[in-house]
């Protein structure tokens, strides 16, 4: 088997001339039926593979679609990065992957190289790209996935963030109803992610309303930020249990929010660490509903994110958008509820 076959290899076996095979292959113009035999006879005795840079650049298609991540440190990303490519393999399509702090510029360069027909998003954008290039950005086959972009009014595929944290927080306060006291000052803790994040806006907006709906008062709870990962999560709850004028057991169990699973689970270690009982002392859930959750210790209740729907939905509408078939809505925020999962760290069974 040769390597590396061209058309005039496959033109000197088929004792024809290299534009008899290639109006075969594109099938551009009538060929006569034996020499479209001798010329088929030649690309699978050769295993002739045509370049796809070489097809699409016939094409003016690249038959790939980026997607772009400002990090993978969550393992929520390398799941959706799975899930993506999943998809798109289904439509014949390559996924370029790219990490980058500045996830709006490198979604600019693969259209301009061009390397990706559309692209996928997961990050903010940088404050030198607004609204300068606003404009331009909306003109591309861009989907957001999980976090909407201000002032860029692409597609967003998420879950349902304000509904899944009113879930986890109504889950927590049911924890304490069930025990009988109310809620003593600073016992209810919500550690939130970074600012300036759609989801941590829609968590937030579901946790109050949550605390509302069942007449907490503002005294009972405590919020602070995170940046989604497990130090940010252990450092928040660490400096509360420190500061707290409360002795570390009450009469009731603290309640512990965290706006993903990766700080819930630092959150646990302080708390451990702390001598208190997880699951007892202090109840703890967290957003996301990875498959780290079952195996930390205790294992962790959290809100599972459907990533499989959320990420089939947003390959599939950036193929429209490609294909110039999107359908002309004003909805462009597209969102899929998720479950709540108890387990031990609010009392559950594993």
């Amino acid at each position: 088997m040769m390597t590396n076959v061209a058309i005039r290899d496959i033109a000197k076996y088929a004792g024809v001339s290299p534009a008899t095979v290639s109006r075969v292959l594109n099938g551009s113009k009538p060929v006569a039926d034996n020499l479209r035999q001798r010329v088929e006879d030649a690309v699978t005795k050769l295993d002739y593979r045509p370049s796809r840079v070489a097809r699409n650049l016939r094409r003016s298609r690249t038959e790939s679609i980026g997607f772009v991540l400002d990090s993978i440190q969550n393992p929520f990303f390398p799941t959706l990065i799975e899930q993506v490519t999943e998809v798109a393999e289904r439509h014949n399509l390559a996924v370029n992957i790219t990490i980058s702090h500045d996830p709006l510029k490198a979604a600019r360069e693969l259209f301009q190289a061009p390397l990706v027909d559309g692209v996928l998003l997961v990050g903010g954008a940088s404050e030198a790209d607004m609204p300068e290039h606003a404009e331009k950005f909306e003109r591309m086959p861009i989907v957001a996935i999980d976090r909407a972009i201000d002032g860029l009014n692409f597609p967003r595929f998420s879950a349902t963030n304000e509904k899944g944290a009113f879930e986890v927080v109504s889950h927590l306060l049911e924890c304490v109803s069930v025990i009988g006291p109310k809620l003593a000052p600073r016992s209810f803790l919500h550690i939130r992610g970074p600012k300036n994040l759609s989801i941590t806006d829609h968590r937030r907006v579901g946790t109050e309303k949550a605390l509302s709906d069942s007449n907490v008062s503002e005294d009972v709870f405590v919020t602070e930020h995170g940046d989604f990962t497990s130090q940010s999560g252990f450092d928040v709850v660490s400096t509360y249990l420190k500061n707290s004028d409360l002795s570390l057991r009450l009469p009731h169990p603290r309640l512990i929010f965290a706006d993903n699973d990766l700080m819930a689970i630092g959150a646990i270690k302080a708390a451990e660490m702390a001598g208190l009982t997880i699951g007892r002392d202090v109840m703890i859930a967290g957003f996301d509903g990875l498959e780290l959750c079952t195996w930390v210790h205790p294992s962790l209740t959290s809100y599972r994110q459907p990533i499989r729907e959320i990420t089939n939905a947003a390959v599939e509408y950036l193929i429209t958008m490609i294909d110039n078939s999107a359908p002309q809505s004003p909805n462009r925020d597209f969102e899929f509820p998720g479950e709540l999962i108890v387990r031990s760290s609010t009392g559950g069974i594993q």
